[in-house]
């Protein structure tokens, strides 16, 4: 097999992975219902029904790369410990 026509089939494996990636995201941000099924939505709160003490901390982290300390704490009080320890080692 000639080296072009390696890259050929990997540039266009790259791009299959993409296009589904895309349609997957979209289609669990805009079909209502869709979202309770995903296997991204955490486990404890579809078991349980409750929120996890992580629900909530991603965008807690993003509050506080925003500087928006105020809004973190309120998406998951648990970035007070988190963030710090992130801050050192990232």
């Amino acid at each position: 097999m000639a080296p072009r026509d390696v890259r050929l089939r990997s540039d266009a494996f790259t791009m299959a992975v993409v296009v589904a990636c895309a349609a997957y995201v979209l289609a669990f941000s805009f079909i209502p219902g869709l979202r309770e099924f995903s296997p991204l939505s955490c486990f404890i709160k579809r078991a349980v029904g409750l929120n996890c003490p992580t629900c909530g901390l991603t965008r807690a982290m993003a509050c506080c790369a925003r500087l928006d300390f105020v809004a973190a704490v309120r998406f998951n009080p648990l970035v007070v410990l988190v963030a710090p320890i992130v801050a050192v080692y990232c």
